[in-house]
């Protein structure tokens, strides 16, 4: 089977399977899993993110944030508060999150870099606008 035959979803699974693999390889160093890496982006930079926000961010259950977020508050990644007069709780990230959270980004960026090296600067630039151009499509019915 040539490259030009594979379907276009498959490729894309199998790409995504191997940034996943080597991303977690990588992050088990730093006791974090790509789930957890990228909870800590979505906070960086904000302060007091509450949970429904990631709830709706991220398209998963209030269990399924509030088991993630007390993972990264249990290694001291995130402080979790809880909102006054309400049930509601919000995250935002420790210096020690920052910190994690920056390594784990340059490990990702290596990671890219090794999956981009195969195509010049130019194809690069191409790749990431048809890339965006497809996820941008994604969002209309």
């Amino acid at each position: 089977v040539t490259m030009e035959s594979k379907d276009c979803g498959i490729l894309l699974k199998q790409i995504n399977d191997h940034i996943a693999q080597r991303a977690n390889h990588a992050l088990r160093e730093n006791d974090l899993t790509l789930s957890q890496l990228r909870y800590l982006e979505y906070l960086d930079g904000k302060a007091d993110v509450p949970f429904k926000e990631l709830e709706r961010h991220f398209q998963v259950s209030q269990p399924t944030v509030a088991g993630i977020l007390a993972r990264l508050a249990g290694k001291g990644l995130i402080d979790t508060a809880l909102v006054p007069g309400s049930n509601a709780k919000t995250a935002s990230l420790t210096g020690k999150g920052e910190t994690e959270l920056r390594k784990a980004v340059s490990e990702r960026n290596k990671t890219e870099e090794s999956l981009l090296s195969p195509l010049s600067p130019d194809e690069r630039i191409t790749f990431r606008m048809l890339l965006n151009k497809i996820a941008a499509r994604m969002d209309r019915p």
